[in-house]
């Protein structure tokens, strides 16, 4: 079992020998009652008191954990008459497994707090509890607000997503929606090639990513066999079936144009798939003028996806001269 999954948080234990529990103060503050958790969390609160403190899920005895004790609460003062009354235990909660789940805390077996959670998990047979060897940046358009949007990072160690970033700049120069007859478009994308498309009369580039070319001239890349294929329309093929056959398609614009006038966005799926990050983790397309989708062709990389499988020139250098010896 991972370390992450049975860690406890250690922490120092400083207190003052006069508070009793017989004043039954204490505060079970996270998680909050009714919400989601998944990953990596602490379980956390405050209790004027010195003895055991453990926490127990779904009234079972056996699933009894110590928690450490001790921490700086300046706000306890008033209530417990010192400062450093603290709690907290870092808890894998992919151990409880899908579905609702109630936490109670107890100190010296008296209960002074409870809630109820629901667990959500990503894993699957024997990953559920630890997820590994996966990773990926995604943006998520219109958070915290319609004009922004954020990236967020999976981290394994944590067994969750953190934000990593916000895209572009701030709320006022923010990514837009791409306006169709005043909605948000979900229109038919007319693809021109991997990583650019028409959409409501629009050309969109889709930014942060280089797919191999299809015009003027296809590019060719060698594949694992050691033979030349169409790189380029394999790229733009793949972004068609991953699409689907009614073309929806919703995308989020950058304020600014590129040097050739199109306008750079990230696009999704009608099952919200960045498409964007989508090209790059499957080996469609590499990572361009940004770190957001590093992460994907890296697991593309080690995984020989797409055109990791064989030799590709990098479509920027394609467009400047260089080609394969093998496919001239």
């Amino acid at each position: 079992m991972s370390v992450f999954s049975v860690a406890v948080l250690s922490l120092l234990s400083v207190f003052s020998s006069h508070i009793v529990w017989a004043q039954g103060k204490g505060v079970l503050e996270n998680p909050g009652p009714g919400s989601y958790q998944s990953g990596v969390g602490v379980i956390s609160g405050w209790v004027c008191e010195v003895g055991r403190i453990e926490i127990v899920f779904n009234e079972n005895e056996a699933d009894r954990w110590r928690v450490g004790y001790g921490t700086r609460r300046t706000d306890t003062q008033k209530e417990c008459g010192d400062i450093n009354n603290g709690f907290g235990l870092l808890f894998n909660w992919n151990l409880l497994g899908e579905g609702e789940h109630t936490v109670v805390a107890q100190v010296d077996g008296v209960e002074f707090g409870r809630t109820t959670v629901t667990v959500t998990t990503v894993g699957e047979g024997e990953e559920e509890e630890f997820l590994r060897g996966v990773g990926g940046t995604f943006t998520l358009p219109g958070f915290p607000n319609v004009k922004t949007a954020v990236q967020v990072q999976w981290q394994e160690a944590q067994q969750n997503f953190v934000i990593i970033a916000r895209e572009p700049g701030n709320a006022e120069d923010g990514p837009r929606p791409l306006i169709c007859e005043e909605e948000i478009v979900i229109e038919e994308a007319r693809i021109i090639d991997a990583d650019t498309l028409t959409l409501c009369e629009e050309r969109i580039r889709l930014v942060g990513i280089d797919a191999p070319e299809t015009w003027p001239q296809q590019q060719l890349c060698l594949n694992a066999d050691g033979m030349c294929y169409p790189c380029g329309q394999d790229a733009t093929e793949a972004l068609k079936e991953k699409i689907g056959a009614d073309n929806r398609v919703s995308c989020y614009l950058e304020p600014d144009l590129d040097r050739y006038g199109r306008a750079l966005g990230v696009c999704f799926s009608s099952d919200g798939t960045d498409l964007n990050g989508w090209l790059v983790a499957n080996g469609h397309a590499v990572a361009y003028f940004s770190d957001a989708y590093m992460p994907h062709e890296e697991i593309a990389s080690v995984e020989q996806r797409g055109i990791h499988a064989g030799e590709f020139i990098d479509p920027g250098e394609w467009r400047r001269g260089a080609r394969l010896e093998e496919c001239l």
